[in-house]
This record gives structure tokens, sequence and C-alpha cells, in this order.
């Protein structure tokens, strides 16, 4: 195989470094399609924000936080999403609305005056119970950041690749 054909097949002509053609960028559906894929970050966010909220609370009172459990991973699973789709940036994105959502239910009342995010009363009795909404508030916010210092190698789901004789002792 000459130097040409080996290029357009993907493959190096070097001996020990594998190239990937089926290898994507995280940006590259960003760049195709960029207000789809900020259209659905967004929307990610406002449903793992809105369904979260409405997860938290479910097991506290038992004080087994299951629900509070479901609502962060969610919101980790969409945030993860938002960054494998448009990196750093789509996390941003992610985490201005995901927030926004959550603290805006957090203030205001639901139908019929009801507290979607309750934080304080003398009904708790179990620790969940009492915390799950400072925990909610603040570990959806926190969760988001800490994708942001994920590898890119780690969101992307790529190996570091083999490893060399010298690397193996």
């Amino acid at each position: 195989m000459d130097q040409k054909s080996m290029e357009r097949s993907g493959r190096s002509g070097r001996s020990g470094s594998p190239e990937r053609s089926n290898s994507r960028t995280v940006t590259s559906a960003a760049l195709k399609h960029p207000v789809k894929t900020l259209l659905t970050t967004i929307v990610s966010a406002l449903a793992s924000g809105v369904i979260g909220t409405g997860l938290h609370r479910s097991g506290a009172d038992y004080n087994i936080p299951w629900g509070l459990i479901l609502a962060l991973a969610l919101v980790g699973f969409s945030t993860w999403m938002a960054r494998r789709r448009m990196g750093p940036t789509g996390v941003g994105f992610h985490l201005i609305t995901c927030s926004a959502v959550v603290w805006w239910l957090a203030i205001t009342m639901g139908p019929g005056g009801d507290v979607i995010v309750p934080i304080a009363s003398k009904a708790f009795t179990t620790f969940f119970s009492m915390h799950a909404g400072y925990i909610w508030l603040f570990g959806s916010i926190l969760i988001q950041l800490a994708i942001i210092f994920v590898p890119k190698r780690v969101i992307e789901g790529r190996s570091r690749g083999p490893r060399s004789d010298s690397e193996r002792a």
C-alpha cells in the first residue's frame, strides 16, 4: 500500500501508533448544527432541573434518599452529555440553565401555595428530610462543576492507548 492510500484508509505508516479512523471530536456535531446542539443542551438542562426538583425529596422521610440520588445522577448524566456534545461551553450553558430552573423552583410557590423545595421545618425528623433541599440545591451545582474537570479522553470514551515497553516495567 502506498502512502496516499494508507492516509485515505485512516492508517498511519508508523508502526506502534494506531490511528483511529472512526474517532469523533467533541465538537464535530456542534460545528455541523450549532443551534440544534445548543437547543438540545438547554432542553436537557431544563428537563433535568424540573424532573430532579420533583424527585429529590423521594425517600427522604425514611432517611433513604433514593430520589436525591436519582436526581443528582440525572443532572450529572445530562451535564456529561452536554460536555460530550459541546465541550466546556456546553457545561456552561447547562450549568446556567439547570441552576436557574432549580433555584427558580426553589424560591417560587407551587400550585396552591406549596413550597416545591422545602428547606427547614419542625415537621422534618430525619437527616435527609431536613437537608435534602440544601443537598439538592448545592449538589446540582457541584456535580456540574465537577464534570468540567473530567479529562476529555474520559468524556469521549477513549483509553490512553497501548503503553510502551518502558511504561510497563
